[in-house]
């Protein structure tokens, strides 16, 4: 737990075992089974393994996958009284939404302005417009907070991390909850500083020092760009959570197809691929996924 791989052991065209940076080699009996991005997978875990006639191509491929799309602000805010949104009055139940998109409907502005703006955030310089949204979750369990306090997940687009230094990601960092609580405003009113306790704002600088994993902050680890979308993500070689000419090697990561979101998604995926070839468990059979 916790200790550091540094290569995925392949022999005779099988994957059996791992070892780790302090030497330490580790025998995989049944499988190996990797939930890391798949550029560091070929950069660094399989550096040294001989991939077949097309492995100079795979790793081609692999080393130009996009990682600029898929930034976001992401973090918490803490307060004392749940939002009391202005579209109440018109729509009761409003609040009680488990996610609240707050926009407006100038769908011009969102297909043509809205991530360039994003995109070009920097130090006191932010979009008059932002689309947040909010998802409170002590609404559903009370146990999320202290006794009638909440806690709400916010999210708003950004950019990747190297786009911006250090120094500039830390003061963006600190005015993001003040930008975020006044577009939150402007749908309900009283979510001002004086209903608030608390405020943590991810970044995507933050992101990708919290893990490898978060290539330039991307919260999916690589683009889901038409090119790297469904079964032709990361590539087409790939798409099926195993690296031919590899066997019992597979690839849960975020990186994998899914259709969107984080490693369980495309872990579950991959959990399909091995249970169909060593004919175990489908807990898929009689429903729809």
């Amino acid at each position: 737990m916790g200790a550091d791989v540094d290569e995925i052991l392949v022999e005779n065209g099988r994957a059996t075992g791992i070892k780790l940076a302090d030497g330490t080699q580790i025998e995989a009996k049944k499988m190996v089974i990797t939930s890391i991005v798949i550029t560091q997978t070929l950069a660094r875990h399989l550096r040294d393994v001989d991939l077949g006639p097309s492995g100079a191509e795979y790793r081609r491929k692999i080393a130009k996958l996009r990682t600029d799309r898929g930034q976001i602000f992401w973090g918490h805010i803490a307060f004392h009284e749940l939002p009391q949104y202005i579209a109440s009055d018109w729509n009761p139940d409003c609040g009680q939404a488990r996610w609240i998109f707050m926009g407006d409907a100038d769908i011009d502005y969102l297909d043509r302005e809205y991530r360039f703006n994003n995109q070009h955030i920097r130090p006191g310089q932010w979009p008059e417009r932002l689309y947040l949204w909010e998802a409170t979750d002590t609404k559903w369990d009370p146990r999320y907070g202290p006794p009638g306090k909440h806690v709400a997940l916010l999210e708003e687009m950004a950019f990747p991390a190297s786009w911006r230094t250090e120094k500039e990601w830390m003061q963006i960092k600190k005015e993001a909850p003040d930008h975020f609580l006044r577009v939150w405003q402007k749908y309900a009113p009283n979510m001002t500083w004086d209903n608030v306790i608390a405020a943590n704002i991810d970044t995507p600088w933050d992101i990708q020092h919290r893990s490898d994993n978060f290539v330039d902050g991307n919260w999916g680890l690589i683009a889901g760009t038409p090119s790297q979308w469904g079964a032709m993500r990361p590539i087409p070689e790939f798409a099926q959570y195993q690296i031919p000419g590899i066997e019992d090697f597979w690839m849960a990561a975020g990186s994998g197809h899914y259709s969107l979101g984080l490693t369980g998604w495309a872990g579950y995926n991959c959990y399909k691929r091995i249970a169909q070839k060593l004919d175990l468990w489908k807990p898929w059979e009689g429903r729809l996924y």
